[in-house]
């Protein structure tokens, strides 16, 4: 309840919050209290606060003007206080809504998949139709700076014969950088859970080439390389996990989300 203290307390903070609409006000005030109380006061502005008692100094007795020494006390820093404003505040909640459409359109995906898959006969899925989605970033920055809706179209074919080990994929999307990627990727998943004509889970590796990414972005580009995790229903419609961990300050990992639909 810091926050909300800080709220009542702060005027410019006020004037932010009256600033709003009633709804994006609530909004706001769910977002300070639940959602982001340690790190929201540093996107929007608000100075942390210090919760060190200062103890009061006695005061510096005079000296003689003949025994003057050169005074050593150094200026104390100033502190600049950043305000709340209703254009950072309304950033972040525009930010929050954003993942709420992601998180909706992600469900209405699964969704899909659970219905196709009951409705149509199962059938051996050598080509499917790959849509690229969405994707989470693992580092707080790139959650906040990179792109995390990635639209994309490609083709994945399972050679006969490799019993569900082994997959070719090609295609195109916009990365997380806001370029466009083409790649080719080979995927090997041996784990198999579940049914093979019914739901079933593989896990494995992806790896293969892929444009659009700067070295300091992906250190091994132009060659890349993933976790796989597929969950694949009976009609052959899959939704496939790409992940891959953080490669330091600049060099977030991610979760990506890719549906197959069978041809």
């Amino acid at each position: 309840m810091r926050i909300e203290t800080r709220l009542h307390d702060d005027e410019p903070a006020a004037v932010a919050l009256r600033a709003l609409s009633p709804r994006d006000r609530g909004t706001a005030i769910r977002l300070l209290i639940r959602r982001h109380h340690h790190e929201l006061p540093g996107l929007i502005g608000l100075a942390p606060q210090s919760n060190t008692t200062v103890t009061p100094q006695p005061a510096p007795v005079p000296k003689s003007p003949t025994l003057a020494e050169p005074s050593t006390d150094e200026p104390a820093p100033v502190v600049e206080k950043k305000l709340l404003t209703p254009e950072n505040l309304q950033k972040v909640i525009n930010q929050a809504k954003s993942w709420q459409k992601a998180v909706i359109a992600v469900g209405f995906l699964l969704a899909g998949i659970g219905g196709f898959g009951a409705s149509v006969p199962a059938h051996a899925a050598d080509i499917l139709l790959d849509v690229n989605t969405v994707s989470i970033h693992g580092e707080q920055w790139a959650r906040h700076d990179l792109n995390q809706i990635n639209p994309g179209l490609g083709i994945t074919y399972r050679p006969e014969g490799s019993a569900g080990d082994w997959a070719l994929s090609v295609g195109a999307y916009d990365n997380s950088y806001r370029r466009l990627t083409a790649y080719a990727l080979a995927e090997w998943t041996p784990i198999h859970i579940g049914n093979p004509q019914g739901w079933h889970v593989d896990a494995g590796l992806s790896g293969g080439v892929a444009s659009g990414y700067r070295r300091s972005e992906i250190p091994t580009s132009p060659a890349m390389g993933t976790a796989l995790f597929r969950i694949e229903s009976p009609s052959g419609m899959a939704a496939s996990f790409f992940a891959a961990p953080n490669f330091g300050a600049r060099a977030s990992g991610f979760i990506g989300l890719q549906i197959g639909v069978p041809l």
